[in-house]
């Protein structure tokens, strides 16, 4: 019984090592065709290499000119904003200055001319009556 089984064993190991031995020659074989693809490839390597290694440089230029540009956008239009927040301060502190002395002016201004103009009117006409306006 043990001698079957050593048998039985023993046969399973060859046919195993058998089919191993027909993968392992069928992979030596697929490895062979593909040696001169390997070999080509070996030799584009640094050439590609090369282009990666330029392209990345070209990236990097590019991205810091870019930077360098929104860097001044942004300083030009924190120059613009504080300009206007300038132009704003003043424009508020005008209207508080001018604004009730220019109204003043401006409705005594109408007053005077409507009175003028009446005075006129009459003057010129020769009546005693003011005419309405």
């Amino acid at each position: 019984m043990l001698e079957m089984s050593f048998i039985v064993l023993s046969i399973a190991f060859l046919l195993l090592a058998g089919s191993l031995a027909a993968i392992f020659f069928q992979l030596y074989k697929i490895l062979e065709r593909l040696h001169p693809t390997i070999d080509q490839m070996n030799l584009r390597i640094p050439g590609i290499l090369r282009n990666l290694e330029d392209v990345a440089e070209n990236v990097k230029d590019v991205s810091s000119q870019v930077h360098l540009q929104v860097m001044n956008l942004t300083n030009r239009l924190n120059q613009i904003q504080a300009w206007l927040e300038v132009i704003s301060v003043m424009e508020g502190k005008l209207k508080k200055v001018l604004s009730p002395p220019v109204l003043s002016q401006a409705r005594n201004a109408g007053a005077l001319w409507k009175g003028v103009s009446v005075f006129a009117r009459t003057f010129l006409s020769g009546s005693g009556k003011a005419e309405k306006s």
